[in-house]
């Protein structure tokens, strides 16, 4: 801050130019009144208050999944911990701040293009920019974070970062 106490760090973003950023919730999917799956309803149940979710790829290689918060209905407010629904409190523990980047995923295929980045001149390479999808499905073993075998999952593509890229790994060009 300008006390001199600490440095400033500065985390560089790649550009989110084709893959929008999309918002995973609660689960929020119908099929116990469409299908009349009645085993989707205890999953939506337990994570009906479950930590949002920002997820965005970029063209820093990277998959980002972003800290949005649990909404307290009752406060009205963004709650930064986790949700406990087997006690219906939040968690004592870690608080991570809204916006915060959770983890990002760099796809093995990508590594050696991440060369590209370093560039003084970088030639604009398209990585992870296709947009996300996530989907709540019933494939799981029936667990305690799986009930009834459903979950959520996310599918992140490539796009254009997915097409074949000659690179040359021993300098002979």
């Amino acid at each position: 801050p300008g006390d001199g106490t600490t440095t400033s760090k500065y985390w560089i973003l790649g550009d989110i130019v084709h893959s929008s950023p999309l918002v995973v919730s609660a689960p929020n999917m119908r099929y116990e009144t469409v299908n009349g799956d009645e085993t989707y309803a205890a999953f939506k149940e337990k994570y009906q208050r479950r930590r949002q979710m920002v997820y965005a790829g970029g063209n820093d290689g990277m998959l980002h999944a972003f800290n949005a918060g649990v909404w307290d209905v009752a406060d009205k407010e963004f709650e930064t911990r986790n949700y406990n629904s087997a006690t219906g409190e939040y968690d004592l523990g870690q608080s991570h701040e809204l916006g915060a980047e959770m983890w990002a995923y760099v796809p093995m295929n990508l590594l050696p293009h991440l060369q590209w980045l370093k560039e003084i001149n970088y030639p604009h390479v398209y990585f992870v920019d296709a947009p996300s999808q996530a989907f709540d499905v019933n494939i799981f073993n029936n667990d305690a974070v799986h009930p009834n075998g459903w979950g959520t999952i996310l599918v992140a593509g490539m796009r254009l970062g997915g097409g074949e890229m000659a690179v040359d790994l021993h300098g002979d060009a």
